[in-house]
């Protein structure tokens, strides 16, 4: 099970949306992300055993508190974006200048006249 958050109205307002992985359907949708409603929701599905999610503390709290037997792991989207971020800050202590940091696009770098490695 996969469980993160949604925008409802992106700056403002945002929810829960719990994934079934194995499908890659939807099962609920939420308009709450605090730890207490995460939980709640957790406790009466008492057969997950796996947590796919992202760092956040409310969904680790949650898991904690409501299935502690479950195994929490982080899903694949915020691994790579962790990943990201690290080789990101490594390339800036090399003195490389990272291009578009922030897009999705692949990583370009430009140092010394060299431009676009990908």
């Amino acid at each position: 099970m996969g469980i993160d958050e949604w925008a409802i109205a992106k700056g403002y307002n945002y929810g829960t949306i719990v994934i079934d992985l194995e499908r890659r359907e939807p099962i609920d949708v939420f308009a709450a992300r605090e730890a207490t409603a995460t939980a709640a929701w957790l406790r009466a599905h008492p057969s997950i055993r796996i947590i796919a999610r992202d760092r956040a503390g409310a969904y680790s709290d949650a898991a904690r508190t409501a299935l502690p037997a479950a195994t929490q792991i982080a899903d694949r989207w915020h691994l790579l974006g962790n990943l990201r971020d690290q080789v990101e800050r490594m390339l800036n202590r090399l003195g490389l200048r990272c291009v578009a940091p922030r897009s999705r696009s692949p990583l370009t770098v430009r140092r010394w006249g060299v431009r676009d490695y990908h």
